[in-house]
């Protein structure tokens, strides 16, 4: 199967329940709404010191950031 590159929640692609996102250095990145690992960035709920998610308005804070990351199916984690 082809290496993932982009998936956001609600696909593409299909499958994109229980996808895992990992920076460079191997650790999960959790709570990613949206990534494009060719291009080097995705966008995730923010969170506090504490682990509480941000909101704004009626809306979940999001953030974006950038770097290598690799997307994974579960069979691939």
């Amino acid at each position: 199967m082809a290496d993932l590159t982009y998936a956001v929640v609600g696909g593409p692609p299909d499958d994109w329940h229980g996808l895992s996102v990992f920076d460079a250095d191997g650790n999960e990145i959790k709570d990613v709404v949206e990534v494009n690992a060719a291009e080097g960035w995705l966008i995730r709920h923010r969170r506090n010191a504490e682990g509480n998610v941000f909101v704004e308005g009626d809306e979940v804070a999001k953030e974006r950031i950038t770097g290598t990351f690799t997307i994974k199916r579960p069979s691939e984690v």
